[in-house]
Parts: C-alpha cells; structure tokens; sequence
C-alpha cells in the first residue's frame, strides 16, 4: 500500500499533473527521460522508490519545471499570470491601492529579512507576501 503522504507520492503526483499538462503520454515521457514507461507509472504511483537526483533533474527538465517544483507538496492557488489578470481588472484607484499594499508588504519584509537574516526574494518571502495580498484583497473587496 502506498503511502500519499510520501514524498514519493507527492514526486510522483507532481510529475503526473506535469506531464498531463504539456499533453503527454507516459510513453511521451518515458521517451525524454530514456526510461521505461512502466517505471513512469510507478513513478507516478510512488511505487517505484527513492529516484536518483540525476533522474530527477531529467524529470525537471524534460517537464520544464524546477526539481523543486517536482518536490512540492502544495501548489499555491494563484498563479501570476491569474493575478495579473485580476489586477487588470481592477478601476486605476484599486489598482493604485495594490501598488501602494504591494510597496508597503515590499519595505517590511526587506526589514523584517535583514534583521533575522533571510534572503529577501526567497520562496517562503514571496508565497508569504501573496497570501498576505490576497487575504488583504479579499477582506478589501468584502468591506465595499
């Protein structure tokens, strides 16, 4: 029985929704990592094992996403360009606001990362930031 809180699991599911989103097949892939197809389904299934970090970088590649893309076990909701999109939508006086938000979260976090030492742009910096912004939107568009 396999384990959905591995993350050989979670490697494998990541590599399914990666794979399922350029359209290919198992054997589509098989073919750009020169492995046998069958083992992209145990992959996929987390019933293969530990995979080699030279395989995973063959993975990341051929799927054109990072090795840590591969890794993660949570997608955030909001991709950019659906953010962007939304911004786009918004009157010139929201998105001024926004611009405004984004400035002020921008200075506290460069603050707030140089004072315990974490790289500004990191990934736990920038998924903090967007969910801050967006919980700030969402409790903005619920007052009007």
């Amino acid at each position: 029985m396999v384990d959905i809180h591995s993350e050989e699991y979670i490697l494998g599911q990541n590599i399914r929704k990666y794979r399922l989103r350029l359209g290919w097949s198992q054997a589509d892939l098989s073919n750009a990592v020169d492995i046998d197809r069958a083992d992209i389904s145990k992959y996929e299934n987390g019933a293969k094992g530990i995979m080699s970090s030279t395989l995973l970088r063959k993975f990341a590649k051929a799927l054109g996403v990072s090795m840590d893309a591969l890794m993660d076990e949570e997608e955030p909701e909001n991709t950019a360009a659906s953010i962007q999109e939304k911004y786009e939508k918004l009157s010139s006086r929201h998105q001024e606001m926004v611009k405004e938000t984004i400035d002020a979260f921008l200075f506290q976090e460069s603050n707030v990362a140089m004072a315990v030492g974490v790289p500004y742009r990191s990934k736990v910096s920038v998924r903090y930031f967007f969910c801050l912004f967006y919980c700030r939107y969402r409790a903005f568009t619920e007052s009007i």
